[in-house]
């Protein structure tokens, strides 16, 4: 499934109104009935146990927040709270640590910094930051319903391969 919405290392707004006024959801549970409310492969997942892959399209909300010397964590990630809940035991989330552009005629350009330093989708599962993937592994796991585990591992490690590089 895919979430698209406006966000921040703490939560994101339901914009599925179409107005930045939405309800700010902070809470796994907050996120989990949004999604019961208005997708239905996230009902039908629910209902019968099954994994999905929740991509969630919001700037900021995989980042994890650390003290101002960059050394500390101060607490975990949005996308990374969600994925430690009960609510979402069956599912990985991914989720960029950085602005989301998008672009009116191009589409979504993907995690990047306002200097254009490039950023990163972080694959959470079960409240453990599993590594992240590249924008263009992205669109191979949008409404994927079975959990591809050893193809998501292959390119989760061939990234860390290449950041060590």
């Amino acid at each position: 499934s895919d979430v698209y919405a406006h966000g921040a290392t703490s939560g994101m707004v339901d914009n599925s109104k179409g107005k930045l006024d939405g309800e700010w959801i902070e809470s796994a549970k907050q996120l989990d009935k949004k999604l019961i409310e208005k997708e239905g492969k996230w009902r039908e997942c629910k209902k019968n146990n099954t994994p999905v892959i929740i991509v969630l399209h919001s700037c900021h909300i995989g980042e994890t927040p650390y003290d101002f010397e960059g050394n500390e964590e101060i607490q975990k990630s949005f996308a990374q709270k969600v994925s430690e809940s009960p609510e979402f035991k069956n599912a990985i989330i991914i989720a960029p640590d950085n602005i989301n552009w998008v672009h009116p005629r191009l589409g979504e350009i993907g995690p990047a910094s306002q200097t254009g330093e490039s950023g990163k989708w972080q694959v959470f599962y079960r409240g453990k930051n599993l590594g992240y993937l590249s924008k263009k592994d992205i669109p191979n796991l949008s409404g994927v319903n079975e959990i591809p585990m050893d193809k998501l591992k292959k390119q989760v490690e061939q990234n860390k391969r290449l950041q060590k590089k």
